[in-house]
């Protein structure tokens, strides 16, 4: 019995360690998202994920109040290594999160992790859903998510419409739209990814921003005038059986270059917002501007930068 109570002691003190060196949790201070949990999947092989999406949980925590758990994949040797698709500790945290934001692709994940994902996807909370995201229904191999992307994103991808790594996209916003809450203070969003083709598009679907593909990778490059214009920013809220909604927000630009836009770190931060019904608390124009140092490589396969680990848990800075 002796030896059973400190095997026990050792495994628990294992399971505590990995829990600290999984993820990046920060706490928020008042705002109005106090008491809430937004958890932040960063898992995915080529568009950075894991530069941009902590550097917009911070915006979320510091400024707003969140509480925000973002979640990497970890190789052998505890680092966040993208080119890991069967390891991403934590996800027990989506059981206690009021929102899922994440960027991710082709996990094929052990059925203990996996089983958080599934209960979330199959539950009525809010999704804010990032470029290949979309690609989930694809490349995420479980059974259990299966039509994810179209049930609950609210469309198909349909490949590469522009072409990729040559030419970028500008979104143009939709003008019977203009008003919607995440459009507030949006107006200039360009970025480095091409235009997806977008496919079997839900008739129940909000156009928030038109994507209009360009001929190169500068952002006064002219259109791509072959191309037509696909859906590159929406919104859905998809009844549920209490009554209420679930709302969605997707947007196909996301990775780590896409956001040295300022206009679509603000598009983004609005779909949080109003992913929570608290579009209230935006302003006519959302403060987007970058806490710290932010940077990134370009996306692509094993661009990531090498040999870091997670942050450990720590308070947010008070505004």
């Amino acid at each position: 019995m002796k030896y059973s109570i400190i095997i026990f002691l050792l495994c628990a003190s294992i399971v505590a360690k990995l829990r600290a060196d999984s993820g990046f949790v920060m706490e928020g201070h008042k705002g109005p998202g106090e008491g809430k949990h937004i958890v932040f999947r960063a898992a995915d092989w080529e568009y950075r994920s894991e530069e941009c999406l902590p550097m917009l949980a911070r915006i979320l925590a510091e400024r707003f109040g969140f509480k925000c758990t973002v979640l990497f994949p970890i190789n052998a040797a505890g680092e966040i290594d993208p080119s890991v698709n069967d390891n991403v500790p934590g996800l027990d945290a989506l059981d206690s999160a009021d929102l899922l934001v994440m960027l991710t692709m082709g996990l094929k994940l052990p059925d203990e992790q996996w089983e958080h994902v599934a209960q979330y996807a199959n539950s009525a909370k809010p999704d804010v859903a990032l470029r290949c995201s979309l690609l989930a229904g694809n490349f995420d191999f479980n059974p259990q998510t299966k039509g994810f992307a179209a049930q609950v994103l609210g469309a198909n991808f349909g490949g590469h419409y522009g072409a990729h790594k040559i030419e970028s996209q500008r979104g143009l916003v939709d003008g019977s739209n203009r008003q919607h809450p995440i459009l507030r203070g949006v107006r200039d969003v360009w970025g480095t990814t091409d235009l997806y083709l977008i496919k079997n598009f839900a008739p129940d679907a909000k156009v928030l921003l038109h994507g209009m593909g360009l001929t190169g990778l500068r952002s006064d490059d002219p259109p791509k005038r072959d191309l037509a214009l696909m859906p590159l920013a929406w919104v859905r809220e998809i009844p549920t059986v209490n009554g209420g909604s679930r709302r969605v927000f997707y947007t196909s630009m996301g990775c780590g270059t896409d956001f040295f836009s300022e206009d679509l770190r603000r598009l983004v931060l609005n779909g949080c917002l109003w992913s929570l019904n608290l579009e209230a608390a935006m302003g006519p124009m959302t403060d987007a501007s970058i806490i710290g140092h932010y940077e990134s490589p370009p996306f692509g396969k094993d661009l990531f930068r090498k040999g870091r680990k997670p942050l450990a848990s720590q308070p947010a800075k008070k505004p």
